[in-house]
């Protein structure tokens, strides 16, 4: 049995940060996406503002890496922050004119959350190291489980309560704008652990040096395809709002799956540590493809909720895939150092793989304009699962041999 590993106070604070953050996403990320569905009944819409909205996202990956290294870790999370608060603004603000300004919308949301997310990923790697990442990582899958869990119940509750379509959702996305306040207002409470060095940052000759490295490789591809499956989520809330005409069902959904992964993170983070990755990846891969075939069985609500059941009880065996994205440039470093030098655009280099499998995942999503048949979902959700289990085996083919110990927090 693992050894409880304690999280110091700098990490706890960054971790209040992201649960205020994931609860942002609980409140607007899903029902954005039914939200654009129910003004318009037009999946390319929906289609159209996520590729806007990723393209933008990515566009700020590498100066939120730039002013991140060079001036200040914290300063491209506020921004990220400021400008998300401006853009649920946005959104209050135009109701159902959001359609005719998608663009400006999308464009101003995808810098936020590129800016947001991109310092986001940084500090996980500031704030931890090799010997705390998968505690780390049970535990920010438990907040996140429980603001994602939680939080979409009370939503739906809202939006059927009110029965309004643009009053009730306007009443979330104002949730979603309280929320994202206070994430800024808590990030000022994460203290840095040190004072750190500001460097120049060199993205391209760093990335060409990184993708000469195979194990590298290995990362950027498992990252492409773990986020072809970005849209799966998207689908689901289509096909359970298919299956009962109720954003209630959304929530209900995703209260009683995500308590059951909140529970499943907890376990892992007791049972299990890195000499598990490998198994961890293999069967647990293996098993959550499998279980997308329930799709095709049963259309109903109780379904659907088996399916997120015993996906939410499986889904935890792909946790080791973020230690081992962060920890395998620990085996490329020849020594702290040079790991302190070319981390941040290691990062940057993950997040445009990242980047590139989302929109790969969008554009396939587009398919739908084609047809709504529900068995039309249901293989496209099965090829997107494909991604995950993909991904799963090329991540298994790192060795924890291959983790230089090194500590960058000393």
């Amino acid at each position: 049995m693992n050894k409880t590993i304690k999280l110091n106070k700098h990490i706890k604070a960054f971790l209040v940060t992201k649960f205020f953050a994931y609860s942002q996403q609980a409140f607007f990320g899903i029902f954005i996406n039914i939200y654009l569905w129910r003004l318009t009944n037009d999946i390319s819409i929906l289609v159209f503002y996520n590729i806007i909205f990723t393209l933008f996202h990515g566009l700020a990956i590498l100066p939120a890496g730039k002013i991140a290294k060079e001036y200040n870790r914290f300063l491209p999370l506020r921004l990220g922050l400021i400008i998300q608060i401006f853009f649920l603004s946005l959104i209050l603000y135009l109701k159902e004119d959001i359609i005719s300004n998608l663009i400006l919308v999308g464009i101003l949301g995808g810098i936020g959350h590129g800016l947001y997310w991109a310092s986001d990923d940084i500090l996980k790697f500031d704030l931890t190291n090799p010997s705390n990442r998968l505690s780390f990582t049970s535990t920010f899958h438990i907040l996140k489980n429980f603001a994602k869990g939680l939080i979409p119940l009370f939503a739906s509750y809202l939006i059927v309560k009110n029965g309004e379509l643009i009053s009730s959702y306007h009443t979330i996305f104002l949730c979603a704008f309280i929320i994202t306040l206070l994430s800024l207002i808590s990030s000022f409470f994460i203290s840095n652990v040190k004072q750190f060095k500001t460097q120049d940052y060199n993205f391209f000759n760093t990335s060409l040096n990184l993708l000469k490295n195979k194990k590298i490789r290995i990362i950027l591809y498992s990252t492409i395809l773990s986020k072809f499956s970005e849209t799966l989520p998207i689908l689901l809330g289509l096909l359970l709002f298919f299956a009962t005409g109720s954003e209630l069902s959304i929530g209900s959904y995703q209260f009683i799956t995500l308590f059951l992964a909140i529970i499943s993170n907890y376990l892992l983070m007791k049972l299990f540590n890195s000499s598990h990755y490998k198994k961890l990846l293999i069967y647990g891969g293996i098993i959550n493809f499998s279980l997308i075939f329930i799709l095709f069985v049963n259309q109903s609500f109780s379904g659907l909720l088996l399916y997120g059941i015993l996906t939410s009880i499986f889904a935890v065996t792909n946790n080791p895939r973020h230690p081992v994205r962060l920890d395998t440039i620990n085996g490329y470093a020849k020594n702290k150092e040079e790991l302190l030098n070319i981390r941040i655009e290691y990062i940057n280099l993950m997040e445009l793989f990242d980047i590139f499998g989302k929109l790969l995942s969008f554009i396939f999503l587009g398919l739908l304009a084609l047809s709504m048949n529900f068995y039309l979902i249901a293989i496209i959700a099965s090829i997107l699962a494909l991604g995950k289990l993909f991904a799963n085996f090329l991540i298994a083919k790192i060795e924890n041999k291959d983790f230089i110990n090194i500590d960058t927090m000393n």
